[in-house]
C-alpha cells in the first residue's frame, strides 16, 4: 500500500506542484529509497523556485542522479501514468502511517537490544524511555492560532490574579517571590554556595514549604541520608535547635512542639530518594515512576549537581555539560521546576570580596547556558564572625534570571534551627566593608 501511495503522490506533485506546499512529508518518510530521492528533488526545486513539470523534473533527476538507472525506470513509469490529484491527502496519510510503523518496529528492536545489554536497569529503562519520547514527539505540531492563544492567555491571567502575582511555584520567601513571581514550569534553578552557607537548608525549606501547601515534591539527596534531611525539616518546623534533635537532647517542653511538627508533616507529599548513585537517566526514570504512582510532580530538588554520575568517557567538563542539559530537558519534560544545588570553586576564597560569581561555578559554561535562574547564597558572618550587624542575615544574589532582573535580596538566617525566614523590616545589616554590595539590597 505504501509503495503505491508513494508513486501516486510523486506523480500528482509533478503534474500539480502547487500541492507541494500543502503536503507535510519529508524524504525520510518514504520507505522506498528511490522514491525518497525523487521527493527530495521536488522539494529542492520548490525551495529554489524552479518551475516543475514532467520535462523540468526529468531534467533535474537526470542531472543529479545520472548513474541511477533504477530511479529512471521508476520516473518513466510515474510520468507515463495517470493519477487523481484529489487523493493526495489520502496518499500522504498512508505514507506517514507506514513510515511511523517502520520506525516503531526499528525502535522496538533497538529497545530489545538495550534490554539484553549489560548494565544498570534504571539506566537501560531511561534509554528506552528516551527513544519512546523522541518517537512520541514526531509529527507534533507546535503551531497555535492567535484566537486559541488569546483564550488560554485570559485563563492564565486570571490564575495569576488569583495567586496574587505568583506566576509559578512559591519559594515561601516574600522577596524571592517578588523577584521571580514563583519558579515556572520547566525552570532549571541552580542554587549554589560555598560550604556552611546553607544551600541545602534553603532548598529543603523551599521543598517543605511547597509540600505543606499541598504540592508534590521529590528530593534526590546524594550527599545527606534522608534521616538528616528529616532532622532539618523538623528543626525548622518545630523551631527546636537542630543539635538537640541530632543528639536526642530533648527537654519535656520540646516534645509537644515536636509532636505538633510531626503531625503537620504527616501525609504531606514530600518524598526523598537518598540513593548515593544517580545519573540523569536514573533520575528521569524515577521521576516518571513517581508521576505514575502519585499522579503528579510539582517540584524536583537535586542535592547536588556535581554528584550526578555520567558514563561518558569524555572529560568532566563535557560530563557536566551533558548533565546540565539533561536536567533542563527533565524540567521541560516533567513540566515542573527542577532545583539543582551546585558546588563552587575554591578560588573565591582568595578574593577580598567573597561573594560568588558565575565563573565560580564548577564547570560553569554549560550550567550558565542551561539554567533559567542562578542564585548564590552568601552569609557574611561565615567569613567575618566578629563583624558588626552581619549576624543572622543571608544574601540571595541572583546572578542570572532569564525572564527578569538580577539583583540581591536578604533573608533571615537561623541555621541552628535549619531555617531561613523573611527578614524583618528595618533590620540593620552591615556586611564587612570589602564585602559591601554596590547594587544594594532588597529587604
Amino acid at each position: 500500500m505504501s509503495n503505491e501511495a508513494e508513486i501516486n503522490i510523486i506523480g500528482n506533485m509533478v503534474r500539480d506542484s502547487k500541492q507541494l506546499i500543502e503536503v507535510d512529508l519529508k524524504p525520510e518518510d518514504f520507505l522506498n529509497h528511490n522514491h525518497s530521492l525523487l521527493w527530495e528533488g521536488l522539494l529542492n526545486m520548490q525551495a529554489s523556485n524552479q518551475f516543475i513539470d514532467t520535462t523540468t523534473f526529468f531534467d533535474y533527476i537526470t542531472k543529479h542522479h545520472p548513474e541511477n538507472t533504477i530511479i529512471f525506470d521508476i520516473l518513466v513509469e510515474i510520468l507515463n501514468s495517470y493519477f487523481s490529484a484529489s487523493n493526495s491527502d489520502i496518499y500522504a496519510k498512508v505514507i506517514r502511517r507506514d513510515s511511523l510503523s517502520a520506525e516503531l518496529t526499528a525502535m522496538g528492536q533497538e529497545i530489545a537490544l538495550i534490554g539484553e545489554s549489560y548494565g544498570d536497569f534504571d539506566e537501560k529503562l531511561g534509554k528506552a524511555q528516551n527513544l519512546i519520547n523522541k518517537f512520541n514527539e514526531k509529527g507534533d505540531s507546535k503551531e497555535v492560532g492567535i484566537n486559541e492563544e488569546l483564550g488560554s492567555y485570559l485563563d492564565e491571567l486570571q490564575r495569576r490574579m488569583d495567586n496574587k502575582g505568583i506566576d509559578g511555584l512559591s519559594t515561601g520567601f516574600d522577596d524571592l517571590d517578588a523577584r521571580f513571581y514563583g519558579f515556572k514550569p520547566a525552570d532549571l534553578v541552580i542554587l549554589a554556595g560555598r560550604p556552611a552557607m546553607g544551600k541545602t537548608t534553603l532548598a529543603i525549606n523551599i521543598a517543605d514549604h511547597n509540600a505543606m501547601i499541598g504540592k508534590n515534591v521529590l528530593v534526590f539527596s546524594m550527599e545527606m541520608p534522608r534521616q538528616q534531611l528529616l532532622d532539618k525539616s523538623l528543626a525548622s518546623l518545630s523551631k527546636i535547635h537542630l543539635q538537640r534533635l541530632k543528639t536526642g537532647d530533648l527537654q519535656e517542653e520540646h516534645w509537644s512542639t515536636l509532636t505538633l511538627a510531626m503531625s503537620q508533616m504527616k501525609d504531606k507529599k514530600r518524598f526523598i530518594d537518598d540513593s548515593g548513585y544517580q545519573t540523569v537517566q536514573t533520575i528521569t526514570v524515577k521521576c516518571k515512576r513517581h508521576q505514575i504512582k502519585h499522579g503528579s510532580i510539582d517540584l524536583v530538588v537535586i542535592d547536588y549537581l556535581q554528584l550526578i554520575s555520567s558514563k561518558s568517557k569524555e572529560g568532566r567538563t563535557n560530563q557536566i555539560t551533558e548533565i546540565s542539559r539533561g536536567l533542563k530537558l527533565l524540567a521541560k519534560e516533567l513540566g515542573c521546576p527542577v532545583i539543582a544545588l551546585s558546588q563552587l570553586n575554591r578560588g573565591l576564597e582568595a578574593r577580598k570580596d567573597k561573594r560568588p560569581l558565575m565563573s565560580d561555578l564548577r564547570e560553569s559554561g554549560a550550567i550558565e547556558q542551561d539554567a533559567d535562574i542562578i542564585g548564590f547564597i552568601y552569609r557574611d558572618e561565615v567569613y567575618y564572625p566578629d563583624g558588626f550587624n552581619n549576624k543572622g542575615v543571608a544574601e540571595f544574589n541572583t546572578a542570572k534570571f532569564r525572564n527578569g532582573e538580577t539583583g540581591s535580596d536578604l533573608l533571615s538566617s537561623q541555621l541552628h534551627l535549619s531555617r531561613f525566614d523573611n527578614l524583618l523590616p528595618n533590620t540593620n545589616y552591615e556586611p564587612h566593608k570589602e564585602q559591601s554590595n554596590s547594587g544594594g539590597f532588597n529587604g
